[in-house]
């Protein structure tokens, strides 16, 4: 492990078997990742974050899967704030995770990902000959 000093910040990454940090900590669940997706990959960090009593986690991506897979988990990990820094550049955004699952039943939290999937992903463009908006619609 390589320790990389920033004040009042920690940071912990994985490059391949390898987990890098800003401080010590136990790596134990990181080490044994074998998730190849950094979409997924990267909420084994939070979940490691979340054990380690960690309340606030802040995940920068401009991925929209990543913010589809934080509004499926928010409510499994335990944390106070689940920020996704979102976005380039006048469309940048922090999204507030847990304030957007407060507005949802945990049933229409996961089913996000199945309704992304088909609809939102970047292969689908459309839901059974449906736009999205009118998929949206009868989601709802």
């Amino acid at each position: 492990m390589t320790a990389i000093q920033l004040p009042g910040v920690e940071v912990i990454t994985t490059s391949g078997v390898d987990v890098l940090s800003s401080s010590l900590v136990e790596t134990e669940g990181l080490t044994a990742c074998n998730h190849e997706e950094a979409d997924t990959r990267v909420f084994i960090h939070v979940k490691h974050a979340s054990a380690r009593d960690l309340k606030k986690v802040l995940i920068r991506t401009v991925d929209t899967d990543v913010v589809v897979l934080a509004i499926a988990y928010a409510r499994k990990l335990e944390l106070q704030e689940l920020w996704i820094a979102f976005g380039v550049g006048n469309h940048f955004r922090y999204l507030p995770i847990h304030k957007i699952t407060t507005s949802l039943i945990q049933q229409q939290c996961e089913a996000l990902l199945f309704f992304h999937a088909v609809t939102g992903c970047d292969t689908v463009s459309y839901f059974a000959g449906k736009v999205k908006r009118s998929a949206s619609q009868a989601w709802k």
